[in-house]
């Protein structure tokens, strides 16, 4: 046998450095013209992973049909943010008419002499008040000119939140018609996930995806779940408080829950318009209540995660706090799943180095 002659170990050299190169650039683009999609069908996964033991639920009562089961489930995610969003649209169109009626009159006659109890607000009571009688005093020309820059920017805050509501209804039916497909053909990219991953990494990176779904559908439960509780107590206690419109409250609480963001602003609104009403007793028992209700999410969807995914509270805590921080709302299904990963991965590392160490003595 001859060795290999210089000339030849350079042409095999460029050669797989061309494999690896094109590979890379193909990767590169594949990724760059499936980027507007990728937020969708990441959102999709997470949604069929979650929802994945209800899809074989419904597939029972229907008798194995999966596309009953199926067409039902899309259905359902389909009313699940279009019912509450057109909710709340509809709240908008119908009180625009009284805020412009409102923003007229505070034109044409200035403000009202502020409530009594604005001065009794801690802390800021005394400025509050001081900077309304200042604004109260000033004639027709000077309250619009104080006022048209705020306006002016609450109408560019407007339209530009309608240009963000009709991107966000597209990304919700790209990830509605993804997630259908994903329930209808779920099992065959389970078994080609698993099939890459466990060509990639052995059987160890398949188990690894098999720790990352059950940590999405963990996490999927806990912020859910969390989300009705939360919202549900809201809309009651809006409802027990003599607050108008609970059940709208109440459903753009839900929204807000899912989104991360917590009943806090309904709330505050809530309390801010009962003290406006001089419903004193109300709005201070609502107040209370508030504290409760805003700190639910902090004990309550750990829990529940920790449950699902068997892991640490401190890590699912880091997961979601640090990936919505990271990556946006998706980053409470990634950060968990990263971190649940990382943790296996050194857990795995440091269990076979005592074993090692223990062989060896």
């Amino acid at each position: 046998m001859t060795a290999p002659t210089a000339g030849g170990s350079y042409d095999e050299l460029i050669r797989r450095l061309a494999v690896i190169l094109g590979i890379a650039v193909t990767a590169a683009v594949s990724v760059w013209i499936m980027a507007p999609f990728l937020p969708a069908i990441l959102w999709a996964g997470m949604i069929a992973l979650a929802t994945w033991p209800l899809l074989f639920r419904l597939q029972a009562v229907f008798g194995g049909r999966r596309w009953a089961a199926t067409s039902l489930l899309t259905l359902l995610l389909l009313l699940g943010f279009f019912i509450p969003l057109l909710l709340v649209i509809w709240a908008i169109v119908d009180h625009a008419g009284a805020a412009a009626t409102l923003a007229r009159d505070l034109s044409a006659n200035g403000l009202p002499a502020p409530p009594a109890w604005v001065e009794g607000i801690p802390l800021a009571g005394h400025r509050v008040v001081a900077e309304w009688r200042a604004l109260a005093e000033l004639d027709e020309p000077a309250l619009r000119e104080r006022l048209e820059p705020a306006l002016k920017a609450a109408v560019r805050w407007l339209l530009g939140s309608a240009g963000g509501l009709l991107r966000l209804v597209l990304q919700v039916v790209l990830t509605t018609v993804v997630t259908a497909l994903l329930y209808a053909r779920g099992e065959q990219v389970a078994a080609g996930l698993r099939a890459f991953f466990r060509r990639v990494g052995g059987e160890g990176a398949e188990a690894l995806v098999l720790l990352a779904g059950s940590s999405v559908r963990a996490v999927a439960l806990g912020v859910v779940v969390t989300a009705v509780v939360q919202s549900l107590l809201t809309g009651i206690a809006l409802a027990l408080a003599g607050v108008p419109a609970a059940t709208l409250l109440g459903s753009a609480a839900f929204v807000l829950c899912l989104a991360q963001i917590g009943p806090l602003f309904v709330l505050v609104a809530a309390v801010a318009w009962l003290y406006w009403t001089q419903h004193t007793t109300a709005a201070t028992a609502l107040l209370v209540v508030s504290i409760g209700l805003v700190s639910i999410d902090n004990i309550l969807k750990p829990i529940l995660i920790t449950r699902g995914a068997n892991l640490p509270l401190l890590l699912v805590f880091g997961g979601v706090v640090g990936g919505m921080f990271a990556f946006g709302l998706i980053g409470i299904f990634i950060g968990p799943v990263v971190l649940a990963v990382g943790w296996t991965l050194v857990r795995a590392w440091v269990t076979e180095a005592s074993v090692a160490t223990t062989s060896s003595g």
